[in-house]
């Protein structure tokens, strides 16, 4: 996208099948991972998706003639 000093890009996030052991439907997550889940994200909501679900975008922009440093 020409964001006019800069430019983007955008993304999708598609759920594939190894993405499913841990943001696949919740009576479908083994034991030890839904406890995981529920110990280090208290707050997560990022489950109950099946494989192709679009499950969020990426963004990224970069000032126009921008080069990335050299190694």
């Amino acid at each position: 996208m020409d964001l006019g000093d800069r430019v983007g890009v955008l993304r999708p996030i598609p759920t594939a099948a190894p993405c499913l052991q841990c943001h696949g439907r919740a009576e479908r997550l083994s034991t030890d991972v839904r406890a995981f889940i529920k110990s280090a994200y208290p707050k997560d909501r990022a489950v109950g998706f099946d494989a192709g679900d679009l499950r969020g975008l990426i963004w990224a922009e970069a000032p126009i003639g921008a080069t990335p440093p050299s190694s």
